[in-house]
C-alpha cells in the first residue's frame, strides 16, 4: 500500500476510462492523506437498511401511497410492499440515508466528549450499489496518543 500510494501506481491503470475520473481524483486525495498521516486508525463501511427504518417507511407512505401507515402496519407490511415504497423514491431514501451519516459524523465522530479520540482528519466516500442503495466508506485518524494497532504486528 504504501508503494502504490508513494508512486500513485494504484490508479495509473484505470485512467484510461474517463468515467473513472472524478473517482480516481477522489482516491489520490485518500493516498495524499495516507502519505502525510499513515494508515487510518479508524476505517468503517456502513450501508442503508431502509427495510427496518419504520420513520422512512412512514414518510415513504406519505408521499408514494398518500396514506398513514401506522407503526403496526408497517411491520406487518410484506417485504415486496416495502421494497415497492424504496424503490419509488429512490431519492428521499439517498438523502435520509445521507442526514443519518451526517447526524453520526457530526454527532458522535466529532462531537466534543470525543468518544473515539479527538479526530485529527476523515474523508468520506459515499457508492451508490447496484439496487440503488447507498453505501458509505469511511476513513478517520485521530489524534496523536491514539495506539496504533498495526505498528504490533
Amino acid at each position: 500500500m504504501t508503494n502504490l500510494s508513494m508512486q500513485n501506481k494504484g490508479t495509473d491503470s484505470y485512467t484510461q476510462f474517463k468515467d473513472h475520473l472524478p473517482t480516481l481524483k477522489r482516491q489520490r486525495k485518500i493516498f495524499v492523506m495516507i502519505q502525510r498521516l499513515g494508515p487510518a486508525t479508524l476505517f468503517c463501511s456502513f450501508s442503508a437498511t431502509e427495510t427496518k427504518w419504520i420513520h422512512l417507511l412512514k414518510m415513504l407512505g406519505k408521499l408514494v401511497d398518500t396514506k398513514d401507515y401506522t407503526n403496526e402496519q408497517l411491520e406487518n407490511m410484506t417485504s415486496e410492499d416495502n421494497c415497492r415504497l424504496i424503490q419509488s423514491d429512490p431519492v428521499t431514501c439517498a438523502c435520509q440515508f445521507d442526514y443519518q451519516v451526517q447526524t453520526f459524523i457530526r454527532d458522535f465522530l466529532l462531537s466534543d466528549c470525543a468518544p473515539l479520540r479527538q479526530v485529527a482528519d476523515w474523508f468520506c466516500r459515499v457508492e451508490i450499489q447496484q439496487h440503488s442503495s447507498p453505501h458509505i466508506h469511511n476513513y478517520a485518524d485521530m489524534d496523536k496518543g491514539c495506539p496504533k494497532i498495526w505498528s504490533s504486528f
